[in-house]
């Protein structure tokens, strides 16, 4: 395993929204990208609504201020494509992804093993669970991955990870494939639950074969859908895919499991042969500031990480925010993970049925 250095660690919404003068302020400390020609940063990016809220409200002021052009490629799996691609000429400037795909990219020499406050300034204002030594890059984002389910379709609101196996939700229950987090996470408490602990394989798929009938879905995005159309009932999902629709006419729920929610960790990795690597380290640095973190979490209903942020009650009092609250999050060995998951990914698909 590659060794770990230590990371070192007003504007308004509207300005944020219409890329005015407050990015000049706020890009100060971040390095100026001029160039004959306009460069470009390629960045990983999930598509659905994430990518509609940073084409329309993140990339424009960035851009503007950068002189540069922004190219997010939401085409998942990410992974394959920077592994393949050459380390002088990585596919991504900046990898998104969940913390076990940053590992495998740091074994591969991919990505930037430690940031510094002088290529990143916002680093000195975020919790220390986003910059920890355990994690490859850097958070952006937080959310608790729990239990979605329709409040006309259940007996009850769930309270367990174990009320996934009640008997009336068998064909109606609702996870995801081994390669989304999520899907890994909730498999992965399956040991944690009924045996004795994160690498208990027996004991997961001992569960899992309890849970047959299951629908598996790739994005949360297209769990929300199935849980919308009524073809499922309770789901794996994350607090925001749920927490998104307040306010709106649907009968969505959300319930964070008393033996613990999964931390779903939002993270960037600056890619070590990156051309651009100062726009890059700018990037990382705009998303980290306040009034980005601001504009995410009340457009996605994501927990930001930056320390200044200020925000409304309904956010501030729901949302995993700060490192007491976070602390509550489960976190499984994602390094185990990574070293069986060819052995994993096959039997959970054989088992399910894929």
């Amino acid at each position: 395993m590659t060794d770990r250095k230590s990371i070192r660690a007003a504007t308004t919404r509207r300005q944020v929204l219409s890329g005015g003068a407050a990015f000049a302020l706020g890009s100060l400390a971040a390095p100026s990208i001029v160039g004959a020609q306009t460069p470009v940063l390629k960045i990983a990016g999930w598509g659905g609504t994430w990518d509609e809220v940073f084409k329309a409200s993140i990339v424009p002021g960035f851009e503007e201020t950068h002189g540069c052009k922004v190219e997010i490629d939401t085409g998942w799996p990410f992974m394959p494509k920077l592994l393949s691609s050459s380390p002088n000429r990585p596919f991504y400037d900046i990898l998104l992804a969940n913390p076990h795909d940053h590992w495998k990219a740091l074994d591969a020499n991919m990505v930037e093993d430690s940031y510094s406050e002088t290529d990143v300034p916002n680093l000195a204002d975020i919790y220390g669970f986003s910059k920890r030594d355990e994690l490859v890059g850097i958070t952006f984002l937080n959310s608790a991955v729990g239990l979605g389910y329709r409040k006309d379709l259940v007996s009850a609101p769930p309270t367990s990870w174990t009320d996934m196996f009640n008997e009336d939700y068998a064909g109606r229950r609702g996870s995801y494939v081994m390669q989304n987090t999520l899907g890994a996470g909730f498999f992965l408490m399956l040991g944690q639950i009924y045996g004795d602990g994160f690498t208990d394989i027996d004991a997961m798929f001992e569960a899992l074969e309890r849970l047959k009938p299951m629908r598996l879905a790739d994005f949360t995005g297209a769990m929300e859908q199935l849980m919308l159309s009524e073809e499922v009932a309770i789901a794996v999902i994350d607090d925001a895919g749920i927490l998104k629709y307040t306010g709106q006419d649907t009968p969505l729920g959300f319930a964070w499991p008393e033996e613990g929610s999964v931390a779903l960790e939002q993270t960037y990795s600056v890619t070590s042969g990156s051309g651009v690597k100062d726009l890059a380290y700018a990037w990382v640095n705009h998303v980290l500031s306040p009034p980005v973190q601001k504009v995410l979490t009340e457009e996605m209903w994501l927990a930001p990480v930056n320390t200044r942020t200020e925000l409304e009650p309904v956010y501030a009092d729901t949302l995993y925010i700060g490192e007491d609250k976070v602390a509550n999050l489960v976190t499984p060995d994602w390094n185990w993970y990574n070293q069986n998951f060819d052995r994993l990914n096959n039997q959970y698909m054989r088992t399910l049925g894929g």
